[in-house]
């Protein structure tokens, strides 16, 4: 709720998953297979609605190209009238007026308060409506196939190398192209060091990119090209990679991993580092 309202990041993925890891303590006595299978039930729900909402949406474009073909308006059959309506508005609601972009980006140039009044509606929206449509099927459904691998020893480094291997090899195979950086040597403790303060550095993310976009900073909301954006995108990756092992040197944890710990152990929790002199 911080992240979204105060630090205004409306897409923030913790509400989610604090909301469904709600739903995960009934499941902590069920069988693995079961986790599986129901983890496997919600990915196919998830499938199916999205499935329906396509092939109505390609049903409607395909009504829409239809009545084109008629001269006259008024000899379009109504079924294939309403299909062409329903395809207009569709197109309609995801083409934001040029009028409201406008509205949109100065309010984003304003300042802090004036923003979170602004994004308040979005957080909103989508901590309810985009949350309940589309999460539950994702976040829900890795959870329990989460909470599944750990009884069946697998994130627990209990398996044998020839279990580990054979994962390792099917998932280099299949997702090897989009992570080979990842698996460049000399990224390795740097990465690992990003991987250690990913709550830090998630937030991180936010405050770095509502210095740049809105008017509590650099007001560039609006301003930059689609190819632009990649370079925001590296100067973060770039900084966080540089900073995050510098400060794992000095400390034991990010800033926010501390205060997780300590609230979840209720008691203070080693922070700093004892560096032989």
């Amino acid at each position: 709720m911080i992240h979204g309202y105060i630090i205004l990041w409306f897409g923030d993925i913790l509400f989610a998953y604090g909301l469904y890891g709600l739903f995960l303590f009934p499941f902590r006595t069920t069988s693995p297979k079961k986790l599986i299978v129901a983890a496997g039930v919600l990915t196919l729900i998830g499938v199916a609605l999205s499935s329906y909402g396509y092939s109505k949406n390609m049903k409607h474009l395909e009504q829409y190209t239809m009545a084109q073909t008629y001269a006259d308006e008024a000899d379009i059959p109504e079924d294939i009238k309403k299909g062409k309506e329903a395809w207009e508005e569709m197109v309609a609601e995801m083409k934001t007026p040029e009028k409201e972009v406008q509205e949109n980006t100065e309010n984003m140039h304003k300042g802090y308060f004036v923003l979170v009044l602004f994004l308040a509606p979005v957080n909103c929206l989508m901590q309810s409506t985009f949350n309940y449509d589309y999460n539950p099927w994702d976040i829900l459904a890795m959870m329990l196939l989460g909470i599944a691998l750990y009884k069946l020893r697998v994130i627990t480094a209990e398996l044998s190398y020839k279990s580990y291997l054979i994962m390792m090899v099917v998932g280099y195979a299949i997702g090897l192209s989009v992570n080979y950086y990842e698996t460049m040597l000399i990224l390795k403790d740097a990465l690992a060091a990003v991987g250690r303060m990913a709550l830090t550095n998630y937030i991180m993310h936010s405050v770095i990119c509502a210095i740049i976009f809105t008017g509590v900073g650099f007001s560039m909301f609006g301003k930059l090209q689609r190819y632009e954006l990649y370079y925001v995108v590296i100067f973060i990756w770039i900084f966080q990679l540089i900073v995050s092992p510098i400060w794992l040197k000095y400390f034991r944890f990010g800033p926010l991993e501390w205060i997780w710990r300590t609230l979840a152990y209720k008691q203070m929790q080693p922070f700093k580092r004892q560096i032989p002199k």
